[in-house]
């Protein structure tokens, strides 16, 4: 009711503005008291709406080993708007991305302009790209907020064994002695603890010596087993390290192998393998040929002994001869008799060749001798008167043998005197001169023998002397030869 004189009334005006910006309007008032207006102006501002923003847009995480978990990174979540958001739930499309959050979810809300954090991770439940979403529900006015997510999943971490060499040659080794140790080393190249159960060789001519892989080896470890080479067999050895553990590839195998020379021993050649001395005198001694014994093996060869059968004699400088040393033996030869002649050489000693024996032969020839002959059997000097004698007869001496004729005497009756023209010592086919007299010492028929002696091989030889002593008788004045 319009007031009374004196009075008032209140009239409340309320601004709805429709639009964002200036607005103006005027109130008027009519009565019967006349009319009046009032001008009314605002400024119409936006009504307060949630906004959201979630930074970084984007996350790419690097690879990830299957069943295992990334880094976590940060995803910052903002009320944009001007009144506060609600959210309603966050979460990603996919589950190998996870997440935590300090963000309120409704009926709490975000007042406008503050953050809250999404923390999000990496694990990969396959190998592989990996995309996914990471979305927030809310009552923003662009609706829900969204951040990309991708990755790839490598292989699971499992240990894994690595050796520093698959094969191991060691250098030749005698039988019976130990090479030098070689080392194999051994490496966790995974990714987890490396459980080694065993190291063992299977086969034989090996041997570990030190081995450091008794323990659990972290991702990056290393370990080392040093092994020798320690043959009983010549020839090519061949045997496997093998490693127990909990890698996958369990077994390990390192091949093992290496060559095995005999233990060095000695061993003599002789050179020549015979000796032929051809034939000679008896009882004269050859000139020396040598054997040379040379030590083909490879360990010093000891020579207990050098002994010689037959007819032969020997020399050496033999007793120790080393890898690839000789020494030599003398030989002579001294036939005991004419015809063949057979011996041997026997050398004993270490070598595995020995004892042996080296042929040795000759022949025997008988020495040369003297042998005499005589120009004539017998000499016949006629008559001759007793007291005068007759002219000489010569009587020729040869020497038809090998070696000087010593006369020793000469032997003749004296009524047969001998003169020598024969020196001490015939020289072989040569010849020399005896003149026989006839010197009678009474009448009548006289004989003889004259008699060589001398070192000729068919012994004594002689002549045969005659001759008949004569004189003359007077007798009764008549002058007569008498040879009777």
């Amino acid at each position: 009711p319009a007031p009374g004189p004196g009075n008032s009334c209140t009239v409340e005006v309320r601004f709805q503005p429709t639009v964002v910006g200036a607005a103006s309007g005027t109130i008027a008032f009519a009565s019967n008291g006349g009319s009046a207006t009032l001008d009314l102006v605002g400024n119409g501002t936006a009504l307060p709406v949630p906004g959201i923003s979630l930074t970084p847009p984007s996350i790419a995480f690097p690879p990830q080993a299957v069943g295992t978990t990334s880094s976590p990174v940060q995803v910052t979540l903002s009320s944009a708007g001007t009144a506060p958001l609600a959210i309603t739930s966050i979460g990603t499309t996919l589950g190998d991305f996870g997440l935590s959050t300090n963000c309120p979810i409704a009926p709490a809300t975000l007042a406008a302009g503050s953050t809250c954090t999404i923390t999000v991770t990496f694990a990969p439940l396959i190998e592989g790209s990996r995309i996914g979403t990471l979305t927030v529900a809310s009552d923003a006015a662009q609706g829900t907020g969204s951040v990309a997510l991708t990755g790839s999943g490598t292989p699971a971490p499992v240990p894994a064994v690595s050796v520093s060499s698959s094969a191991v040659s060691f250098p030749t080794t005698q039988v019976g002695t130990t090479s030098e140790p070689l080392s194999v080393t051994v490496t966790n190249a995974g990714g987890l603890p490396l459980a080694i159960s065993a190291v063992e060789i299977v086969g034989s001519g090996f041997a570990i010596v030190s081995n450091s892989c008794v323990t659990t080896l972290p991702a990056g470890a290393q370990c080392s087993v040093t092994l020798v080479f320690a043959p009983s067999t010549t020839g090519t050895n061949a045997a496997t390290l093998r490693i127990l553990s909990n890698a996958p590839t369990s077994p390990t195998f390192v091949g093992l192998s290496g060559t095995a020379t005999a233990v060095p021993v000695a061993t003599l050649a002789a050179q020549p393998a015979a000796l032929d001395f051809a034939i000679r005198e008896v009882a004269t001694t050859s000139p020396a040929q040598s054997v040379t014994l040379t030590n083909t093996g490879g360990a010093t060869a000891t020579i207990s002994g050098v002994t010689v059968t037959g007819d032969f004699a020997q020399a050496n400088n033999c007793s120790l001869v080393l890898p690839g040393g000789s020494c030599t033996i003398s030989v002579t030869f001294t036939p005991t008799a004419a015809g063949t002649r057979a011996g041997s050489l026997v050398v004993a000693g270490d070598a595995t060749n020995a004892p042996f024996a080296i042929a040795l032969s000759g022949g025997g020839t008988p020495p040369p001798v003297p042998i005499i002959e005589l120009s004539a059997t017998s000499l016949s000097f006629g008559n001759s008167m007793v007291g005068r004698g007759s002219s000489s007869q010569a009587v020729t001496v040869r020497n038809t043998g090998g070696a000087p004729l010593v006369i020793t005497s000469l032997n003749a009756p004296f009524e047969f005197p001998v003169s020598s023209g024969c020196p001490s010592s015939l020289p072989a086919g040569e010849s020399c001169r005896l003149d026989v007299g006839f010197l009678p010492s009474v009448s009548g028929p006289r004989q003889g023998r004259m008699e060589v002696l001398s070192n000729a091989s068919n012994g004594t030889v002689g002549v045969g002397l005659s001759g008949t002593g004569c004189r003359i008788s007077f007798l009764n004045r008549n002058v007569s030869l008498i040879c009777q």
